[in-house]
This record gives C-alpha cells, structure tokens and sequence, in this order.
C-alpha cells in the first residue's frame, strides 16, 4: 500500500516561541572570530616573513649552518595558525550550539538537517567534514534569520584552504634552494585563500550573531 505524505496547511507558518529566551551567543562568537583570526594572521605573517627573506633561506638551505631563526620563526608561525585552528573548531562548536539555541527557541518550526552534536564532530569526521559543517552553519544561522544569503563562497574557501594545508609538506623537506621557491608559493596561496575564508567567516558569525540578538529581544 503506498505511503500519503499529509501536508498541514501550518507547516509554513512560524510557531510561537515557549519558555525563557536563551542568551544571544555573543561571546562565543567573539571566541570563534578570535581564533579564526589569530590562524589567519598567523598564516599571512608566516608567508610575508618567507618573503622577505627567500634569499636568507635558500642561502642557508645550500650552506654549512644547520639552523636558521628564519625557519623556525616561519615554523612557529605556522603552529601557532594550526594550534588556533584546533582551538577553533571548539570556539566554533560552542558558538553554533549557542546560535541553534536561539533558532530552536525563537524559530521551533524550523527543521535543522544536523544533530546539535555536529556542531563539533562535524569539523573532524572524515569525509563527511566536506559538507556537514557547511550544512550545520546554514542551517543554524538561518533559523535565527541571517541576512547572509548564500554560504557557498565560505565553504569552498574553506576547502581550498585546507585542502593546501593537508597537501603542502614542502616546508619538511628542504634539499635545495627551489624547495624553498615552492614552500613560499604554498603559503602565499594559502594565506590569501585564508584572508577571503576568513572575511566570509566573519561577515557569516556577525550576521548570524546579530540576528540572533535581534531575535532574543523582539521574540522575549
């Protein structure tokens, strides 16, 4: 016998908002732009130092020193970008579990294709970290009523940029003076792809945060 899928006329329409209103996620996305920015400067300091200085490296790379403060300054740089970004995805966890609060309070009607807990194993679970996250980002801010329209330009900055990330391991071995030419042509690409990642970002968590704090005071 086959199935009837039963419309309700209502199902468009906004339900009422029920208890107390939750806290606008104002910190957590104060936290989550932070880190996205510190991995950011740091990746964009780290290609402008090898720069400036390719000659001093691909100098030390053919000569007798066995180390250089170049190298470990633009190493250093490069970990703290990835100590950042670790630290991100829990900043970015907490601010999306905060922003589905709001949506799920003020907006209850409105269907979520993620689990809340996707907020933060979303970013690390292999292969379905290609599109869950984006999918928990849209959702969330769009269930507290985002004026950001469309979230494709983010997601594919951000796929490109870690998608440089996993595949640059020039910067582990270094044998001549064009490996050097070819870790700082990986980072100056990463690092601008980063600089757009991160302005979409920004512009994605403010809309959302905003709409969020728009929609605790009106609804409450």
């Amino acid at each position: 016998m086959p199935r009837i899928h039963v419309t309700s006329p209502f199902a468009d329409e906004r339900a009422t908002p029920v208890g107390p209103p939750p806290s606008a996620p104002t910190l957590a996305a104060g936290m989550a732009l932070a880190t996205a920015l510190t991995a950011t400067a740091s990746w964009v300091a780290a290609a402008a130092l090898i720069s400036l200085r390719r000659d001093e490296l691909r100098a030390w790379v053919v000569g007798p020193d066995t180390t250089s403060t170049t190298y470990i300054l633009i190493s250093s740089l490069l970990g703290l970008g990835v100590l950042a970004f670790v630290v991100g995805i829990f900043t970015t966890g907490w601010w999306l579990i905060a922003l589905r609060g709001v949506g799920e309070w003020a907006n209850p009607g409105f269907f979520h294709r993620r689990a809340g807990w996707w907020a933060f194993a979303g970013w690390v679970t292999p292969i379905v970290n290609l599109w869950f996250p984006y999918q928990v980002v849209a959702d969330a801010s769009r269930a507290v009523g985002s004026r950001v329209d469309t979230y494709w330009p983010w997601w594919i900055a951000w796929l490109l940029m870690g998608a440089g990330s996993v595949l640059d391991s020039s910067g582990d071995v270094l044998v001549e003076a064009g490996d050097i030419d070819r870790w700082a042509l990986s980072l100056q690409v990463n690092a601008a792809i980063a600089v757009v990642a991160c302005v979409l970002w920004w512009r994605i968590v403010r809309a959302a945060t905003v709409a969020a704090q728009r929609a605790v005071r009106v609804t409450s």
